[in-house]
């Protein structure tokens, strides 16, 4: 896993204190934590703090889409120590945002106890904790390592990915746009070399179909990737955050990995869309 963390970098999964004492940009922080919301309600998540930012490795409640943010910057981050909490993340956001105005928060707690979050001139509120046993936190052993600026899949042997295409944000929100145009649960990403695409419609069924020449470039053979409207997901964690991303892909697999190339430091593994039969 040192590709993606390096050697003894801390974790998500790390064992650092319950003891939290932190102090941020109220909208910042609430801007995070809001992109961890994959579900609605969401799911309890682990979030590590560290003076470099704030790292969650989490999945929805379908375990379809895996989300890991690595030190992610929040402005105005102070970190005591490295130190976790466990929160529902759209509660904790909806507190920050709604108690901070503007302002800058602080934010403690202990383990077990209610945490904290206090301005200067808006007073304060408490919230209780989640229970650390309700969070899918994708353990260390689960995260895809890098070599040579490849994804390795260590359940087919560490063979590298088998193809790789990046690509502006911007093409991904085009997919997002055939599939709603064509009312379909599906979006056919193609790669290829002359003539990528986003292709949406109902596999079996002769009805609306909507589809749009995509600009990627290409390493490695042609491959598809087919979201499900996971893909709003995937846009929500990822918009605002970055402008380049890369999708890589082993053909052995039904799933694909996103990263971003700017920006900040995001992994997504999505689980395909699989074809009705």
């Amino acid at each position: 896993m040192g590709g993606l963390c390096g050697g003894m970098s801390l974790t998500p999964n790390s064992k650092v204190s319950r003891s939290v004492r932190i102090s941020a940009n109220g909208a910042s922080l609430a801007g995070f934590l809001s992109r961890l919301a994959l579900d609605s309600p969401p799911l309890p998540v682990r979030i590590l703090f560290e003076p470099e930012g704030a790292s969650c490795w989490t999945m929805n409640a379908g375990k379809t889409l895996m989300v890991m943010f690595d030190k992610h910057p929040i402005d105005g981050l102070k970190v005591k120590q490295p130190c976790v909490i466990v929160c529902n993340p759209k509660e904790l956001s909806d507190l920050v945002r709604s108690k901070s105005r503007g302002e800058a928060v602080k934010v403690s707690t202990e383990a077990s106890e209610p945490i904290r979050i206090t301005t200067k001139s808006n007073g304060g509120a408490e919230i209780m904790p989640a229970d650390e046993e309700d969070c899918l936190t994708i353990p260390d052993r689960n995260i895809l390592p890098i070599a040579d600026d490849k994804r390795l899949f260590p359940m087919f042997e560490n063979e590298p990915a088998t193809s790789e295409s990046t690509f502006a944000i911007t093409e991904l929100t085009k997919a997002n746009m055939e599939m709603k145009t064509a009312n379909a649960p599906y979006v056919v990403m193609t790669f290829s070399p002359t003539s990528s695409e986003a292709r949406s419609g109902h596999w079996n069924v002769k009805t609306t179909r909507s589809w749009t020449p995509l600009e990627t470039t290409l390493e490695g053979e042609t491959f598809t990737a087919a979201f499900t409207d996971t893909i709003n997901t995937v846009l929500a964690v990822l918009i605002g955050t970055t402008d380049t991303l890369k999708v890589s892909k082993h053909l052995k697999g039904q799933f694909v990995v996103i990263e971003s190339l700017s920006g900040h430091k995001t992994t997504i593994v999505a689980t395909e869309a699989i074809k009705e039969i």
